[in-house]
């Protein structure tokens, strides 16, 4: 089980950018879209640890788990959707360490 299974905040915000994991969706300026499960979970994972370096091994085992076998740029090829999708800079790169929400 994933730390996105186990975890009961199904709402979460960086007091921007609004994630509801129960029904995929993220909220931004008062406009709500509907997203990909896993973009969602990547989002929700990445608000949850704001301001912190998280590693693509990281989010592999926390938003697949343990019992999938996922290439690592599949990390990279969501987190290009959240931007492209969002419209917002909300995730930076940190060379050679991974990602991290802003």
């Amino acid at each position: 089980m994933t730390l996105i299974e186990m975890d009961k905040q199904e709402v979460v915000t960086d007091g921007v950018v609004l994630v509801n994991i129960d029904d995929y969706t993220f909220t931004y300026k008062g406009v709500t879209k509907h997203m990909p499960k896993k973009v969602i979970q990547v989002m929700h994972y990445m608000i949850l640890n704001k301001g912190k370096v998280v590693t693509r091994d990281e989010l592999l085992k926390e938003v697949w788990g343990d019992d999938v076998i996922v290439d690592k740029r599949t990390v990279d090829v969501h987190i290009t959707k959240i931007r492209a999708i969002t419209s917002i800079e909300c995730i930076s790169t940190v060379i050679k360490r991974g990602y991290k929400w802003n």
